[in-house]
Parts: structure tokens; sequence; C-alpha cells
């Protein structure tokens, strides 16, 4: 029994894997990138060159947050600096103010709004709150000890189950998870905009992590009319 149930593991995550690489050429095909690029490549840069947000506002689901595709919209409309976000501010208190959560003002203030039935930090309540002020400091932690780890790098310390606690997450299937980096955009001046994983990059870079992978879900067509 136990054999046959292994043996379906198997089947489905070749299923999954392979499915999703037929939907990556796909997708390659219709949007017609530069051949020199990879959807599912990883580039290591330094997170002190990302300060602001992408001014593309699509969210795209789970499954495609990795494709790389050419646009030739306005990436760079938005001027909003990512150190202004709320969860920059507080895990910049936390780690170059040593203060502790409750004594930070931003945080008293999200627990007033959440009193008051919204939703701040992910969170709903005081309790999902101090489960996701928890779960900084594991990342702040973890970063301190072992420098900033790729989901690669994780996934051979077999440490993915640890990262990613939800049961129900597309992310607890390795395949996915492997690819789970911080996603940002290059305008057309070859600017890096940051599009997703605030956790991870807030923490990168207040601790000035040197390097940090990330995956490319934008690139300006001029700017890659100019590296071809």
């Amino acid at each position: 029994m136990g054999l046959v149930m292994t043996v379906g593991k198997i089947w489905r995550l070749v299923v999954v894997e392979t499915s999703f690489v037929l939907i990556c050429k796909c997708y390659r095909m219709c949007f017609r990138p530069p051949k020199h690029r990879d959807a599912l490549s990883i580039e290591w840069i330094d997170p002190q060159r990302v300060t602001r947000m992408t001014g593309y506002k699509r969210r795209k689901p789970i499954l495609f947050k990795p494709l790389f595709i050419s646009y030739s919209g306005e990436l760079d409309l938005s001027n909003k600096p990512v150190a202004e976000t709320l969860l920059y501010r507080v895990v910049n208190e936390r780690i170059r103010s040593k203060k502790n959560w409750e004594d930070i003002p931003a945080i008293k203030e999200a627990k007033d709004k959440i009193m008051e039935g919204k939703k701040v930090l992910r969170s709903k309540s005081i309790e999902q709150l101090n489960l996701h002020l928890q779960f900084l400091d594991e990342v702040i932690e973890g970063i301190r000890k072992t420098g900033y780890l790729s989901r690669q790098q994780q996934l051979r310390r077999n440490e993915w189950t640890k990262v990613i606690k939800n049961p129900q997450s597309p992310l607890r299937n390795p395949w996915f998870f492997k690819y789970d980096e911080i996603v940002v955009d290059v305008s057309q001046d070859g600017e890096y905009l940051f599009v997703d994983g605030l956790h991870r990059f807030a923490i990168a870079q207040i601790l000035r992590i040197p390097l940090i992978p990330v995956r490319v879900r934008l690139r300006h067509k001029l700017q890659n009319k100019e590296q071809l």
C-alpha cells in the first residue's frame, strides 16, 4: 500500500512539472521574449539597487509569477519607495533599533486598526498579527545565522517545509517552491522595480546582504533591444 502511494505521489509530481514547463513554453511563445532569456532563470542582484515599487499593478496567479515576458508599458510610473511600506518600516525598526514589537508605534497603530475590523500586515486578528511577527523574527534570525539562502538551497537543506507552514499552500510542492524567489520588474532604464516577496526583501536590504536571488517578471522591450 505504501509503495502504491509513493508511486502515485511521484507520478503526480511528474505530471505537474511537465504541465508547468509546457505552459511556460506556450506563454513565452505568445509574448515572444528574447531567445537569450530563460523564463525560469534566477538573477543575483544587490538588493540596494531596488528602491521603488513597480508601476505595473496587475497581479498574476502564483503559477505565472516566475514567468518572464517582454513588456512595452510604463513600468516606472510608480514613485512609491519600498522603504515607505508598513512592513518595511516595522522590520527596519525591529532590526536597527532593536525594539520589541509592542514598542514600535506602527505596530500599535496596526493593532488599533485590527480592533476596528481592518486587515493589517496580512492579519485580521491580534493573534494572527502576533504569529506574523513571530514568523518575521524567525526569518530575520535565520538570515543572520546562515545568510540569504535561495529556495534551491533551502530545498537541498530540506528546510522548505519549515518555511511554508500552510499545508494548503501550492508552495508545499517542492517543484513550485524552488521558483518562489523575490519577484522584480525591469524598467526601460534598467532599474529593478519591486513586485513581490517583501518580507525577505526588506530583511535582506536592511541587513545589507550583498546579493539576493530574484526572478524577473516583466522586462521592458527597450531593455531587451539594448541587450540583444
